[in-house]
């Protein structure tokens, strides 16, 4: 039945189902399988055993008792009372219609109107989260596009997890959101690739910081195979490598394509987006109060509950509502790129040893072939998305470590991006009554998109 209803939910349909369901375990496991996809609502029907005989027209109750009827619940098999359940009811000495109304008022009271501002590919998640979950839901985005700023200007990789300290929010969200954004990927079509990625040594004293980089992975849940160079050169000719770490998990996506599906699947459950719409102020109280602009028209709008996730614009948002909000540093960390002219000289994602502020300026893949390096960190003091092309020299000095051949191509400036920091260099999650405040969703904030809006949705749902 559980099952059943799972698939019925993941297609936006609405499971009413009564069993007995008498074994706690068995009805967690069935919440488990179901919250993923929308709401799950369990209702206790708390009719004593008493009552339930004296309601037995077939007399099974007396059958059970003479022991004519084997296994039968509350009889000769346990019934565990439900300790936590949405709606608990009790039904004696009370017209069924009156049952039936308490449980249409508590559906109606779990259905809040959300307003989610920013439709980045993170937004978009919990936009579809939300919506599917049953929630009104309602999507602000400045821009005249969804998913224009960071979601748009970043490597496309599916992380596996490695590098984030155990027990942070990146690691636990970049491992559950890869299994989640494969999984979402294979069901809506969404393009990607398991590409796989090496992390190289290039010289003997790197060898120990892959094994150091190794042990964090495992602690992590992440599995990772140490190589020698010259297994890495034989599965990728073009490279130089003294040793390397495998990672087997690692993949590519479309972004674009990913946060255009995102967004339909939250319109397809009743999502509504708004584009050129910027909210300016935020007055929380019992519930929540927008002002801004749309399409040039000044707007104020009432809401149950908002989900900051504006990136870059988050913490302007916050000053209305949480003064306490941790700060973004004085400069902005932005991120290079360079394509690589012709044909891609490796088909596996190829990262350096990483350093203390990026991962190095890697080697990737795009869905569609081409070859790019990067990024690189430059703290800027003002945002601005174009490449300087004198960066040249830092790439290809940065590149030849692991592929002398950069030599010999030309390199091209590509595009750039802003990574949305915070000191704390984790991300930043913060409930406050009805508001969820997203900051720092920088690197695997996109792997990490559909784990991040599971959490907020439930957060949401729980309020």
């Amino acid at each position: 039945i559980g099952y059943v209803a799972s698939e019925i939910t993941k297609n936006g349909g609405i499971a009413i189902c009564a069993p007995i369901a008498p074994y706690a375990e068995t009805r967690q496991a069935v919440r488990e399988m179901i919250e993923g996809l929308g709401a799950f609502v369990e209702i206790h029907v708390a009719t004593s055993l008493e009552e339930c005989e004296r309601r037995d027209r077939k007399g099974l109750y007396k059958l059970a008792r003479e022991g004519k009827i084997k296994e039968f619940t509350g009889i000769s098999d346990p019934y565990e009372e439900p300790k936590k359940p949405e709606l608990r009811i009790e039904t004696e000495n009370t017209e069924v219609d009156y049952c039936a109304q308490q449980i249409l008022l508590k559906l109606e009271s779990m259905s809040k109107s959300v307003i989610v501002v920013g439709a980045g590919i993170v937004g978009l998640a919990c936009a579809r989260d939300l919506s599917k979950k049953g929630h009104e839901v309602f999507i602000a985005e400045q821009e005249s596009y969804i998913a224009t700023q960071t979601s748009a200007r970043n490597s496309g990789v599916i992380h596996a997890g490695i590098y984030y300290p155990s027990g942070s929010l990146k690691a636990e969200l970049c491992i559950r959101g890869k299994h989640l954004l494969y999984e979402y990927c294979e069901e809506f079509n969404v393009p990607f690739s398991r590409t796989q990625k090496m992390i190289v040594g290039t010289t003997n004293e790197e060898k120990q910081i892959l094994q150091n980089l190794k042990g964090k992975a495992e602690k992590n849940g992440v599995d990772l195979e140490l190589i020698s160079g010259q297994d890495a050169i034989d599965r990728e000719p073009n490279l130089f490598a003294v040793s390397a770490l495998l990672s087997p998990t690692t993949g590519i996506i479309d972004a674009s394509e990913l946060a255009t599906s995102l967004l339909h699947q939250a319109e397809t459950h009743g999502a509504n987006l708004a584009l050129e719409t910027k909210i300016n102020t935020v007055t929380q109280n019992s519930k929540i109060l927008v002002n801004g602009t749309s399409a040039g028209e000044e707007f104020e709008e009432e809401f149950d509950c908002l989900v900051n996730a504006a990136g870059h614009g988050a913490h302007n948002l916050t000053k209305s509502y949480w003064r306490d909000a941790p700060i973004p540093p004085a400069t902005f960390a932005k991120g290079n790129y360079f394509s690589i002219a012709g044909k891609a000289p490796f088909e596996t994602l190829i990262y350096p040893v990483p350093g203390t502020e990026s991962l190095g300026i890697h080697y990737t893949i795009d869905i569609n072939g081409r070859g790019q390096l990067g990024p690189n960190v430059q703290w800027v003091n003002q945002p601005s998305y174009e490449v300087d092309p004198t960066l040249e020299t830092e790439f290809r000095t940065a590149a030849r470590k692991y592929w002398p051949g950069v030599e010999d191509r030309e390199l091209i400036p590509g595009y750039s991006g802003i990574r949305p920091r915070v000191e704390a260099k984790d991300f930043v999650i913060h409930k406050q009554t009805n508001i969820l405040t997203l900051l720092g969703i920088e690197s695997p904030g996109l792997t990490s998109s559909l784990a991040i809006a599971e959490l907020v949705g439930n957060k949401i749902t729980s309020f």
